[in-house]
């Protein structure tokens, strides 16, 4: 499943907050699961247009005793979960600026993200300037609002509210569709449908392949979820149609994407095809693809989430049923220890990625055990090999 995570997709606030007219130069960001910036060594901070103007720490992060916090109660795409809020002013410096936060989230960010995220950084200052994303050379840059739009770039109109939403058309099987998504960085998904638009459009029902996951907290929540995965035919954004890319969709209603009156959310799946523009003041957002190379392999149905931070393991956190993984042994929550006869904890963050690119992995497993135990489980050896087309 390669959207493992869905983040603060309810945590929102209002987009047309001012600060100081200092635009942002090219600051560059890591482009994995999710987007980072701020990276040092094997951390960084999670960029996340889903999450409102908000700043979030993982609890990790040590601030001093005497900060005032008070319980936060929010619903996220896995249900409800109460987080901290430290209630005093944060300055977060991005690039040569610096945006000012009247307050900050702390939370077990790590949980959902796993280990590389310190934080997660919702949009700021956006009312004196435009914001380009540009996923072709991995760089965030601000322009002036009276600077000319570089060629080649589609103007759409710009729902804002108490998010970013566009207007986005597609086909799935025989279905087409086209309603307002959030534009949501915080999720790897290209598209996800809410529930209510799962019904409408009897995604369930419709005669194609899919594979159902279920998933340790998707996002912020407290609930065990699951999704279904179905390719679409294509999913168009401007003028451009990007083909063939996975779809996602939560029928049980739980948490944000059960009660989301937008259709659903887009994700770096489909956003990381296009250079993008978001114009706030003028409710504008342009666009300019250029397609990024398609990964056609099938996968092993298993997405991992790496807690090396508080173990020696990768947790398997979402398993598709009756998928690779699932019949060769591996159960939800397994903490997979080592691949191919290396410990997971000795893969740097540049390497995960290319591991799950081989053809067959030879892992060492300790079964999840839900209640403490006096002694760990016996090791099991799993072996995946990847199907074909």
């Amino acid at each position: 499943m390669k959207t493992k995570i869905l983040l603060l997709l309810l945590l929102c606030g209002n987009y047309l907050f001012a600060q100081q007219q200092v635009l942002l130069d090219s600051v560059p960001f890591l482009l994995r699961d999710h987007m980072y910036v701020n990276v040092e060594g094997e951390h960084g901070y999670v960029f996340d247009t889903g999450a409102g103007r908000n700043l979030v720490f993982d609890e990790s992060i040590s601030h001093p005793n005497q900060i005032t916090t008070k319980p936060l109660r929010v619903i996220g795409v896995a249900g409800v979960q109460e987080l901290k809020q430290l209630q005093q002013p944060f300055d977060f410096v991005l690039g040569n600026k610096t945006l000012h936060f009247p307050s900050a989230i702390q939370m077990d960010l790590r949980a959902i993200s796993g280990c590389h995220a310190n934080g997660l950084l919702g949009l700021r200052d956006l009312t004196e300037n435009r914001l380009m994303i540009n996923f072709q050379h991995h760089f965030l840059k601000e322009l002036p609002l009276d600077a000319p739009i570089p060629e080649g770039y589609v103007k759409l109109p710009l729902r804002v509210e108490k998010n970013l939403q566009v207007k986005v058309s597609g086909q799935i099987g025989k279905k087409h569709f086209k309603g307002w998504f959030v534009i949501d960085t915080g999720s790897g998904t290209a598209i996800s449908f809410t529930a209510a638009t799962t019904r409408k459009l009897g995604l369930e029902k419709l005669d194609l392949p899919k594979t159902i996951y279920d998933v340790i907290q998707m996002g912020i929540g407290d609930s065990l979820s699951w999704a279904i995965q179905l390719p679409t035919a294509f999913i168009k954004l401007g003028d451009t149609s990007v083909e063939h890319l996975l779809a996602e969709c939560s029928p049980d209603g739980k948490g944000g994407l059960g009660k989301m009156r937008e259709w659903g959310i887009i994700g770096l799946d489909l956003l990381k095809n296009f250079n993008l523009i978001i114009d706030v003041p003028h409710r504008c957002l342009y666009v300019k693809a250029f397609r990024e190379a398609p990964l056609k392999k099938p996968t092993f149905g298993v997405g991992v989430r790496n807690r090396i931070d508080v173990s020696d393991a990768w947790i398997a956190a979402s398993l598709a049923r009756n998928g690779v993984a699932a019949r060769a042994g591996l159960c939800l929550g397994d903490s997979i220890i080592a691949i191919n006869g290396k410990n997971v904890r000795d893969y740097l963050w540049a390497d995960e990625e290319a591991v799950f690119l081989s053809d067959t992995l030879n892992l060492t497993v300790r079964p999840y055990c839900p209640t403490p135990a006096s002694s760990l489980p016996a090791l099991k050896q799993i072996r995946l090999i990847r199907p074909k087309f």
